[in-house]
This record gives structure tokens, C-alpha cells and sequence, in this order.
């Protein structure tokens, strides 16, 4: 996790199982994925909109998720 330029990026990374590369390159391109990454998508939009990024990779045997979120001091109200 770290700030820059008045954003928060948080990411993780994992060794294990994951998900194929083809799935992880359709959620880039549209909402598509699995169910959690749906939610966190849906989320993610609901709170910021366009201002919230949610990336996806994979990379040999890495997994790699990324958020790219406005750097706020308080907590946004869900668009509804």
C-alpha cells in the first residue's frame, strides 16, 4: 500500500492457484470475472466512480490485484 499524488494504491499478490491469464484480462477490458471481483468492481464505482481503478494480472505464477483509489481524509457516502 502506498500514497502518490493524492492517490491510494493497494495491491496484492499471490503464488498460489489464481486465475487463468484469459480471466484476468477480460476484467481489465469489462466486468466480467468472478463474483468477488464483481462486487469489489461494483464497490468500488459505488463509492468513487470513475475515480477508482481495479486491476487484474497474471503474470507466470503470480496473481497480481491492484487498486488505484482517491486518497480521501473522510469517508465517501455510496452512490445509489
Amino acid at each position: 500500500m502506498r500514497r502518490c499524488a493524492g492517490r491510494l494504491r493497494i495491491e496484492v499478490r499471490d503464488t498460489g492457484p489464481g486465475f487463468s491469464l484469459e480471466s484476468a484480462l477480460a476484467s481489465r477490458a469489462s466486468p466480467r470475472g468472478g463474483r468477488g471481483l464483481r462486487n469489489v468492481r461494483d464497490r468500488l464505482q459505488g463509492y468513487f466512480g470513475e475515480r477508482a481503478e481495479m486491476t487484474c494480472d497474471r503474470i507466470g505464477d503470480m496473481t497480481s490485484v491492484a487498486l488505484s483509489l482517491p486518497f480521501l481524509t473522510e469517508v465517501p457516502e455510496a452512490v445509489h
